[in-house]
């Protein structure tokens, strides 16, 4: 991936920066692609650098038109700034580019922000918005953005409540109407699909039916970037829960420990979410699921910690232990996440289904 210079602009000469960017680069092989308008709203804060090398990366995969706007809440004086490059990635024999505009604001800038981004929206291409604001904090001006949008992505990382995060997506899905994503449940989407991979027979339903114990491992350590490292952990056995229609009774943290208690049909089932800090591996990652029913039977899936995108599944029970099978998972790295929500289409009923389930969950409050 690479870029022009960003030039300082006034926002009327935005088009017209552009244009003359373009004709600079007409004698090169440089093609011109949009397939979609990305916004991303942020405070200008730590993670700010992380959003912007998200945009980097989406771009690689689905040229679109990128408008990342930053409010400087700490600003002590009122400004609008507005900056335009290009952004380019090599296609073979030719480089496929994009437009890329940055708007920061602070003061009473901020309210401009609407009006001068909805001239830059390419027109009959869909709108995807990426708030990386906890969005039970509400802001005029999200609000506002929200409404040029087809697709709101969140980002569970940004919220210090889960449940009231929970609370809060589900109230913007009720109002808006508007498909809604978030960047943590996709990343979560390997595991999903791998369980639901092994327990897809009628036999291995029965089997997870009779479930006595559920321990995940996921890595504790933290980044810059990310701290609230429980969530995708939470996510997945929640998931697991729902669509086993097992019921929540409640919850209880042991030391590093966070123990899930839930109701199933056979008897009740405990999951206990552990931490491993591995400075080298990405924050919040699951390492290691493993699930014993009540007929000792156990199934155990072990990360690769060399090779991430590797997970290891062992079957077992007190007379046989099937060969060890090898599941590879899809990447995990920055931006990634982002680019498998923008892939998919509507709003996950699944998802759905376990913000519905973590609103009951008040005692997680920071994750």
């Amino acid at each position: 991936m690479s870029s022009t210079a960003n030039k300082l602009v006034q926002p009327a000469d935005i088009q017209a920066t552009l244009n003359k960017i373009w004709e600079s680069l007409e004698t090169k092989s440089v093609a011109r692609a949009s397939l979609f308008n990305l916004i991303f709203f942020t405070q200008k804060n730590s993670r700010t650098p992380y959003f912007q090398k998200i945009a980097s990366k989406v771009v690689e995969k689905f040229p679109s038109r990128v408008i990342f706007i930053s409010v400087d809440k700490n600003a002590k004086e009122d400004f609008l700034k507005t900056e335009v490059s290009i952004l380019s990635s090599s296609k073979g024999e030719f480089d496929v580019a994009c437009d890329y505009i940055q708007f920061e604001a602070a003061g009473a800038s901020q309210a401009r922000i609407p009006f001068i981004v909805l001239p830059h929206i390419l027109p009959d291409l869909p709108v995807y918005l990426v708030l990386a604001e906890d969005p039970s904090k509400e802001d005029p001006l999200t609000l506002q953005l929200e409404q040029f949008a087809q697709r709101l992505i969140f980002d569970s990382e940004s919220t210090d409540n889960l449940p009231r995060f929970a609370s809060s997506i589900l109230k913007h899905y009720e109002l808006s109407h508007t498909d809604i994503a978030d960047l943590n449940w996709a990343r979560t989407e390997s595991w999903r699909d791998l369980m639901s991979m092994i327990f897809y027979s009628p036999q291995r339903l029965q089997q997870i039916q009779r479930a006595k114990s559920l321990n995940i491992t996921f890595n504790a350590h933290e980044s810059q970037f990310f701290c609230h490292t429980r969530i995708q952990a939470i996510y997945v056995s929640t998931w697991l829960a729902c669509q086993l229609g097992w019921k929540f009774l409640n919850l209880r943290f042991d030391k590093d420990l966070l123990i899930f208690n839930y109701q199933t049909p056979a008897s009740n089932v405990e999951i206990t979410l552990a931490a491993s800090d591995i400075a080298t591996l990405p924050p919040g990652l699951i390492l290691d699921l493993e699930l014993t029913t009540l007929d000792s039977q156990k199934f155990s899936f072990n990360r690769n910690r060399e090779q991430i995108h590797q997970i290891t599944i062992q079957i077992s029970d007190a007379t046989m232990c099937a060969l060890p099978a090898h599941y590879f998972s899809t990447k995990v790295e920055s931006g990634h996440s982002l680019v498998k929500e923008i892939g998919h289409r509507g709003t996950s009923s699944h998802y759905l289904k376990v913000l519905q389930q973590i609103t009951q969950m008040q005692m997680l409050g920071i994750c």
